[in-house]
């Protein structure tokens, strides 16, 4: 059975809507600013979309476009700008950034108040991708558990990640892990990857590349969420399993597209009304 994540996007984009309309009342208007790094034309078309969505909520989106041969330093004193700016509540590193810069270091300049991806340690916001994950679970879970509560009905699954990267497999752990729910984690080097797949009860891809496990492999009503893309041959988006293989009618899937993508924007959005909110906090948020 299929995960509509578009439908369930629309809710949350729905309710979104609304706040941001009671914020401008106030006279605050959320907004947040994603800077890219040279010209990578698959970011420029997914800045494109993030920003029409967030258009179409009310919520402002600025795009700071900066040379591919931009220094740390540069690159560091744009985010410090950014970050004393009051009108500005959120920022976003648009990936993939160039080599001779590191990722690591360039994400942690962002402000813990600003940094609506969730991706630094002590952000005070949720990795939008692991709200994604739990927002499709919780979803599965009251088609088939549903007088138990969705923390109660993980921690009863064996829940299996593949990808550990800052962008995917990353930020699902750690959400996963605030919430006190086990899992394994899969990657290149991992022992008997089989086995743990096997005996999946909910298996999360985020790795990027066509046919990352054998669906023979899988039990009878596994869930299945995709987070990792690739462009095919044919020029257009894939996940990272074949969606065709899914004919368990107790197995329930993500579709790509219309799966993870929509509620991951969703709740990116969300966390960027909940950053302009903190405006309104007598201490600002801080």
């Amino acid at each position: 059975m299929i995960i509509d994540g578009k439908a369930l996007s629309v809710v949350i984009v729905g309710k979104l809507r609304k706040e941001v309309e009671q914020l401008k009342k106030q006279g605050i208007t959320p907004c947040f600013t994603v800077i890219q790094i040279g010209n990578n034309s698959e970011s420029t078309a997914y800045i494109r979309r993030k920003a029409k969505k967030a258009y179409a909520v009310g919520i402002l989106c600025n795009v700071l476009t900066l040379s591919e041969n931009s220094t740390r330093r540069e690159l560091i004193s744009e985010i410090h700008q950014l970050a004393t700016d009051p009108t500005v509540h959120g920022i976003i590193i648009q990936r993939p950034i160039p080599n001779h810069l590191s990722g690591a270091e360039i994400q942690q300049a962002v402000p813990d108040q600003k940094d609506i991806d969730g991706f630094n340690p002590t952000s005070v916001y949720d990795p939008p991708i692991g709200r994604t994950v739990i927002s499709c679970l919780n979803w599965v879970k009251n088609q088939t558990h549903p007088k138990q509560q969705c923390k109660a009905f993980l921690k009863n699954q064996s829940i299996v990640i593949l990808g550990r990267g800052l962008t995917g497999g990353g930020p699902v752990a750690k959400t996963l892990t605030r919430d006190g729910i086990a899992f394994h984690v899969l990657h290149s080097k991992s022992a008997n990857p089989d086995t743990l797949i096997k005996n999946a009860d909910i298996i999360i891809t985020a790795v990027g590349k066509p046919d990352v496990f054998n669906p023979k492999q899988l039990k009878k009503g596994v869930v299945a969420i995709n987070i990792g893309m690739y462009r095919g041959k044919d020029g257009t988006f894939h996940g990272d399993f074949d969606e065709k293989a899914f004919t368990d009618p107790t197995s329930y899937y993500t579709p790509t597209p219309g799966g993870t993508g929509p509620l991951t924007v969703a709740f990116l959005l969300s966390n960027a009304v909940e950053a302009a909110k903190k405006v309104l906090l007598p201490d600002n948020g801080s």
